[in-house]
């Protein structure tokens, strides 16, 4: 079942050029159990897409919504 996350621990992160944002966002990943709902105009992590696909082997419904790279050029 899909929940809101208000009034919840879950945050809202940015990404910066640290990169520290992603592993945050891989941690989150391997720690769900249900479902994964991600939307990224460029998907352009291995350790975010190989978290992604780990999730998905173990059987967690994982939902990405991007960007064709052929509309980017």
């Amino acid at each position: 079942k899909w929940r809101p996350i208000e009034n919840t621990e879950h945050s809202i992160v940015e990404t910066g050029p640290n990169g520290q944002a992603m592993n945050w966002i891989a941690e989150a990943i391997h720690a769900s159990k249900e479902m994964i709902c991600i939307c990224s105009f460029i998907m352009d992590s291995n350790l975010v897409v190989e978290a992604l696909q780990s999730a998905a082997e173990r059987g967690v419904k994982v939902f990405v919504l991007g960007s064709a790279s052929a509309k980017l050029q």
